[in-house]
C-alpha cells in the first residue's frame, strides 16, 4: 500500500513538474492577490499574477504606478527588472507581437513626459536591467495577448536624489544646475544647451545610464559662446545589443554607416537644425576614436529609437566643449562641405594660416589660392608641421607653382610619409596650396600645420627651391641646363619621384643625359661644374653620379627603392677657372644640352604584400612567386604587425645567397647573412616601434636568393637574479607556456601545433630546454586527450540509456495505474 501511494504521488508530481517552479515563483512571498493594477511602494518587489485556470491562455493587462510621496522634482525612480519575458518585436520593430511592456515616465502634472507615445518593450532578459526615470513618477504597463507560464514580469523599485546619481548629473550638480541642458516645454527629451563651458554640458539619452525608452525623437541643440563646438563621446550603447545572451550574440561594434542603423540611431548635424549638413550617423556599442567637432559654434544631436524593441541598450553620453581657435592665424574652415580661400598678398605683408580644425566628409579638397603682382613671387614658411595620426598619405598637402592644381607644376606633396621643409617659393606670382583627404575626419586634419605667406621680390633659380618638384604619377621631366649654366651662384634642383602609393612601388626611368662619366663615387666629380645625382637606384643607398658634359646618350634605370631623388647641382667655376663657351652649333639650339626623360611607376611583384597578416605566428618565404622569376637586383620591405606590448621571436631557415656584402636580410636592427643555415633570435618590445617589425631584404640577384623566416608573438620574462629562480617560475594567465631555454612565454594554442615557436639559446643548458614541440610531451598530451574524451563519451551514452529506460518504465507504470482507477 505504501508503495502504491508513493507511485501515485510520484506520477502526480512528474505530470506537473514543469509548472511547479513557476507556481512557487509567482505565489511565493507575494501571495495570490494584488498582483495587477496597483500602486507600488518603494523597496517592494512586484511580479505578474500567477497562472491559473481563470487567466491561462487569455489576455492580461496590468498597470503599476510608482511615485514619490510627497512629490519632489529632485528625485528619480529606479525600476530594476529582474525577470521579463513577453512578446517579440516585429522584423521592422514597429510593434510587439504577443505582448509588451510600456514605461510611462511622468504623469499629467509633469513638466515633461512620454505618456503620449511611450513605445513598447518586448522579448526577454537574462540579467537584471534598470530604468532610471527623468521624473519622480513612473507607470509600468504589462500586457500579454495569451497569458501563460512562459510569460512573466518581475521588478522592484527604488528612489534616489538627483544629486546622488553621479553617472547622470556629474560631480557637484548644485553648482551646475543646467549641466544636462534646459528642457524644451511640451517635449519629453528635447533640450537646449547654451554657452557650454568645459565639462559643464552633458548630452545624454533619456534614462541614462539606464535603459532608454522606445519611440523617441529627441533633439539636443548645443552652442558655445565662440570658436567651435565639440563633442567627446564617453559612453555609447545605441542598439549595440540585439539579445541579452553574450554567448549567443556579441555586441555590435560602433558603425558610422547609416544603413547599419535601421532601428535606433544618433545623428549629429553641423548647425542648429536638421537642415544643416549631416556630420555623422552612428549606432552600435563602443567608443569613437575621435571627438566630433563642428565648423561653427552650434551643433545638433538627434536621437531616434524604434517604436518597439528589447529592454537592453543604455544610450549615450557626450561631453560638450568649445574648441579654441588661436587668434594668431586664420584657420581653414568648412563651409557647405568645401573650403576655399583666395587672397591677394601685398608686398612684404605677412599672412598666417592654419589647418582645418572641424569635421569634413571623405574626398574633401580644401585650398588656398595666393597671388601677387606680376613682378613678385610668393614665399611660404611653415611655422608648425606636426602629424596627429597616420593615414598612409590618404591625407596630404600639395603645393603648386601655379594658380590652379596643375600636376605638372607641383612643388611638393606633404603627408605622414613626406615631411615639410622650412620654406617653399614660387617662380611666378601665384601659389596654390591644397589639402586633400580621401577618408574624411570627425575632428579635423590629421596634419597640424601653420604657415606664413608673403610677397617678395622676384627671385631666380638661385633660391634653390624654384626648380624642385615632386611627382607621384607617370610623367616627363626636363632640367634646363642652358638656364642653370648661366647663373653665377650655386643651384640645387631636386626632382622627387614618389611611388609609395604603389605596393612595393618602383620607378622605371629613361633619361637623355649629356654626360660622359658615370660613377658611384661622387667625389670623382667634385671639380665638375654640373653634377647629376640619382638616389634610390642602388642597394646600398649610395647615389649614382653623372658628370663631364659631352654628347647625349640614353640611360635606363630601374629603381630598387620606392622613392627616387634626382638632384642636379651647379658649381660655377671660380674666376681662375676657364668657362667653356658654347659651340656655334649649340648656340643655334640652346636646349640641346638639357636633361630630358620620362618615367613610369610599377609594383615589384617579387616582394608580395607589404603588410603581412597579424597572427600569433607567421612566416614569409622568398621567392613567393615562382612564376614571376624576374632577374636583377631586388629590395623588399615588409611590415610584421604585432599585438601591443608583445615581443617577437624569429627563426631563419635555408638562407641562400652570394655573400653578406650584397645580400642580406635585416630584421629591425639584426643583420642576417646567407651563411646562416638556421638562426633563432628575439626582438624585444623596447626595440619595436608602432607595433611593427620591419623586414628589409636586399639582394644583387633575386634569382639566387631563397629563405624562410618564421616569427612568433611572445613575451620575454625578466631575467632571474639567481639560477635557482628558474624553478620558481609558475604558469598563469600571463604565461600560458614557458619556454625555459629563452625565458619567454607563448600562448597555449601554439604548443604542439607542428611548428617550433620557442626560441633556442645556445648558452642555455640542455636540461633547461623544453621546446613546445617536444615529442614526449605532445604525444602524451594527444593520447590523454583521446582517452579522456572516449571515457566521457562512453559515460554519457550509458547515462542516456539509463535515463531513457527509467522514463519509459515510469510512464508505463503511471499508465497502468490510471487504467486501474
Amino acid at each position: 500500500m505504501d508503495s502504491l501511494l508513493f507511485e501515485i504521488l510520484f506520477c502526480f508530481l512528474f505530470s506537473i513538474g514543469f509548472s511547479v517552479p513557476d507556481i512557487n515563483h509567482r505565489t511565493g512571498i507575494y501571495g495570490d492577490s494584488d498582483h495587477c493594477n496597483k500602486t507600488v511602494d518603494i523597496y517592494q518587489a512586484v511580479s505578474s499574477p500567477p497562472v491559473t485556470e481563470a487567466n491561462r491562455g487569455k489576455p492580461l493587462h496590468c498597470s503599476y504606478k510608482i511615485r514619490v510621496r510627497p512629490v519632489r522634482d529632485d528625485w528619480v525612480v529606479f525600476v530594476r527588472f529582474t525577470r521579463l519575458r513577453v512578446g517579440q518585436p516585429s522584423n521592422n520593430r514597429s510593434q510587439c507581437i504577443g505582448g509588451y511592456v510600456q514605461i510611462v515616465d511622468g504623469y499629467k502634472d509633469s513638466n515633461y513626459s512620454n505618456r503620449e507615445s511611450p513605445g513598447y518593450y518586448c522579448g526577454d532578459i537574462d540579467s537584471p536591467k534598470t530604468f532610471i526615470s527623468e521624473t519622480p513618477q513612473v507607470k509600468i504597463i504589462f500586457h500579454a495577448d495569451s497569458y501563460g507560464p512562459e510569460t512573466f514580469l518581475q521588478f522592484d523599485a527604488n528612489v534616489e536624489k538627483q544629486g546622488e546619481v553621479h553617472a547622470r548629473y556629474g560631480q557637484f550638480p548644485h553648482l551646475y544646475p543646467h549641466r544636462r541642458g534646459a528642457p524644451v516645454p511640451g517635449s519629453y527629451c528635447d533640450r537646449v544647451f547654451h554657452e557650454c563651458a568645459p565639462s559643464r554640458c552633458f548630452v545624454q539619452s533619456p534614462g541614462f545610464p539606464g535603459i532608454y525608452p522606445r519611440n523617441l525623437h529627441c533633439r539636443y541643440h548645443v552652442s558655445v559662446r565662440q570658436y567651435l563646438v565639440g563633442l567627446d563621446l564617453t559612453a555609447f550603447d545605441v542598439d549595440g545589443l540585439r539579445c541579452d545572451n553574450l554567448l549567443m550574440c556579441f555586441p555590435r561594434p560602433i558603425s558610422k554607416i547609416a544603413d547599419d542603423c535601421p532601428f535606433d540611431i544618433v545623428k549629429v548635424y553641423d548647425g542648429a537644425t536638421d537642415e544643416s549638413p549631416l556630420i555623422v550617423s552612428i549606432c552600435g556599442r563602443g567608443r569613437l576614436k575621435s571627438n566630433i567637432i563642428a565648423s561653427g559654434p552650434d551643433i545638433l544631436v538627434e536621437f531616434i529609437t524604434s517604436n518597439a524593441g528589447p529592454l537592453l541598450n543604455t544610450g549615450f553620453h557626450f561631453k560638450a566643449d568649445s574648441i579654441i581657435d588661436p587668434e594668431t592665424s586664420e584657420p581653414l574652415q568648412l563651409r557647405n562641405n568645401s573650403c576655399f580661400v583666395e587672397r591677394y598678398l601685398p608686398e612684404n605683408k605677412e599672412s598666417t594660416f592654419s589647418h582645418l580644425r572641424s569635421w569634413y566628409p571623405p574626398n574633401t579638397t580644401c585650398a588656398y589660392k595666393f597671388y601677387t603682382t606680376s613682378e613678385d613671387v610668393i614665399r611660404l614658411d611653415f611655422l608648425l608641421f606636426r602629424i596627429e595620426r597616420f593615414t598612409l598619405c590618404e591625407e596630404s598637402i600639395k603645393l603648386y607653382d601655379a594658380s590652379e592644381p596643375n600636376p605638372t607644376k607641383i612643388i611638393t606633396k606633404l603627408c605622414d610619409m613626406n615631411k615639410a621643409q622650412a620654406m617653399y617659393e614660387s617662380t611666378g606670382p601665384s601659389l596654390y596650396v591644397e589639402f586633400v583627404s580621401t577618408r574624411g575626419s570627425l575632428d579635423g586634419s590629421s596634419i597640424s600645420y601653420e604657415f606664413q605667406v608673403k610677397s617678395v621680390g622676384a627671385s631666380s633659380l638661385e633660391s634653390g627651391h624654384a626648380c624642385s618638384r615632386i611627382f607621384d604619377h607617370d610623367g616627363q621631366l626636363t632640367f634646363p641646363l642652358h638656364e642653370l649654366n648661366s647663373t653665377s651662384q650655386p643651384v640645387t634642383c631636386n626632382y622627387t619621384l614618389d611611388a609609395t602609393s604603389y605596393m612595393h612601388g618602383r620607378i622605371n626611368l629613361s633619361l637623355d643625359l649629356p654626360f660622359e662619366k658615370l660613377t658611384r663615387f661622387c667625389l670623382d666629380c667634385k671639380l665638375e661644374t654640373i653634377i647629376l645625382e640619382i638616389t634610390g637606384a642602388t642597394l646600398d643607398d649610395t647615389p649614382l653620379c653623372f658628370c663631364h658634359i659631352s654628347r647625349k646618350r640614353n640611360v635606363n634605370i630601374v629603381s630598387v627603392a620606392s622613392v627616387v631623388v634626382i638632384t642636379l647641382r651647379t658649381n660655377p667655376p671660380s674666376s681662375e677657372q676657364k668657362i667653356l663657351p658654347m659651340t656655334p652649333s649649340n648656340s643655334k639650339n640652346s636646349n640641346s644640352k638639357d636633361i630630358t626623360g620620362n618615367f613610369t611607376f610599377f609594383s615589384d611583384v617579387r616582394c608580395g604584400p607589404e603588410i603581412l597578416k597579424l597572427d600569433l605566428q607567421g612566416s614569409i618565404t622568398f621567392p613567393s612567386f615562382q612564376e614571376n622569376d624576374i632577374p636583377g637586383p631586388v629590395r623588399c620591405i615588409w611590415q610584421v604587425p604585432l599585438l601591443p606590448g608583445k615581443d617577437a621571436g624569429f627563426r631563419l631557415e635555408n638562407f641562400l645567397g652570394n655573400n653578406c656584402s650584397f645580400d642580406y636580410l635585416k630584421v629591425n636592427h639584426v643583420l642576417l647573412c646567407p651563411t646562416l643555415a638556421e638562426h633563432s633570435f628575439v626582438v624585444q618590445r623596447e626595440d619595436i616601434k608602432s607595433s611593427n617589425v620591419i623586414l628589409d631584404l636586399r639582394a644583387s640577384e633575386a634569382s639566387e636568393i631563397n629563405f624562410t623566416l618564421w616569427w612568433t608573438q611572445l613575451r620575454v620574462l625578466p631575467a632571474p637574479s639567481t639560477a635557482s629562480d628558474y624553478s620558481l617560475m609558475s604558469l598563469g594567465k600571463e604565461c600560458e607556456f614557458l619556454c625555459a631555454a629563452s625565458m619567454t612565454c607563448i600562448r597555449k594554442e601554439l604548443v604542439c601545433n607542428g611548428i617550433p615557436n620557442c626560441p633556442r639559446s645556445k648558452d642555455t643548458p640542455f636540461r633547461l630546454y623544453a621546446p613546445d614541440e617536444e615529442p614526449s610531451m605532445c604525444l602524451t598530451g594527444r593520447h590523454n586527450l583521446q582517452l579522456h574524451w572516449w571515457v566521457v563519451g562512453f559515460g554519457l551514452a550509458i547515462c542516456a540509456c539509463i535515463l531513457i529506460g527509467v522514463i519509459y518504465s515510469v510512464f508505463k507504470r503511471c499508465q497502468n495505474r490510471r487504467e486501474r482507477f
